[in-house]
């Protein structure tokens, strides 16, 4: 699946208009063109039943299947066809999303999948969307809107805990390196940029399988480090913290009474 921009919206402002809703069962066959800006509509598409190609000029058709919701960008050309096997229907939701400069928001440049609906809970939301937008009573518009946001936030979600559970997958090179490399000052920003994801996202991964920040677990193998030195009996509390890269001796005793229990002078063994 691809990784598509939904924290253009999540992080920044913007407006949501032109919105339009579409149920249609179709009879393959039964193809269709799109030119690139032919409508200025981006498009959430929603198959309900059946299977669709999207031939976008890439040399290599994208297949979709019933329950994928499949985004279609208002400036990429493309030929679709539903596989002859079965009549094909689909919900689709047209709209426009603007920056605070105006500007189009796009979330990505290409078809892409933005999920599979297993549980059909986006169904329901693409469905109760086409209801209000056909019955178009008192406050339709207000009511449209407020349904599509809901559908823009989960959809937005579902990317999120796709980015962290794939970054979940590439955390354990940060985590190797920084186990191999804990006396250096690597800070959070370039251990995320060693495995090429978002800080925020790196934060929430590391913690999700260590329990803890970067910087205290960093911290909590310095400490382990400075144990072993000082139980060793060669070394002072400062030689320890200098070794251990802590500049403050003071906030070192700190840490490392919180660690274990005991203060650093406690660790060295007495003279007999």
């Amino acid at each position: 699946m691809e990784k598509l921009a939904f924290d253009r919206i999540i992080e920044g402002t913007f407006s949501a208009d032109t919105f339009s809703v579409t149920e249609k069962t179709v009879f393959p066959p039964e193809a269709f063109v799109c030119q690139s800006g032919m409508v200025l509509r981006e498009r959430f598409f929603y198959i309900v039943k059946g299977k669709i190609f999207f031939d976008d000029g890439t040399g290599q058709e994208k297949i979709f299947k019933t329950g994928d919701i499949v985004y279609l960008p208002y400036n990429v050309t493309y030929r679709s066809r539903w596989d002859t096997a079965e009549n094909g229907k689909y919900l689709s939701v047209g709209f426009i999303l603007r920056d605070e400069n105006n500007s189009i928001i796009s979330f990505s440049d290409s078809i892409s999948l933005l999920l599979s609906d297993r549980k059909k809970e986006f169904l329901t939301l693409f469905s109760d969307l086409r209801k209000v937008w056909a019955t178009g009573s008192y406050g339709y518009k207000l009511e449209m809107r407020s349904k599509f946001y809901e559908i823009l936030y989960r959809l937005s979600v579902n990317a999120e805990y796709s980015s962290l559970k794939s970054s979940r997958n590439t955390v354990y090179r940060a985590i190797f390196y920084l186990e191999n490399n804990y006396l250096s000052d690597v800070t959070a920003s370039e251990l995320a940029d060693m495995i090429n994801v978002k800080e925020c996202m790196f934060r929430r991964a590391f913690k999700a399988e260590k329990g803890m920040s970067p910087v205290k677990y960093r911290n909590m193998l310095r400490l382990k480090k400075a144990y072993e030195m000082l139980s060793s009996g060669e070394y002072s509390v400062v030689e320890t913290a200098i070794s251990t890269n802590f500049d403050d001796p003071g906030y070192f005793s700190k840490l490392f009474k919180r660690q274990y229990g005991i203060s650093p002078s406690e660790c060295i063994p007495k003279q007999t």
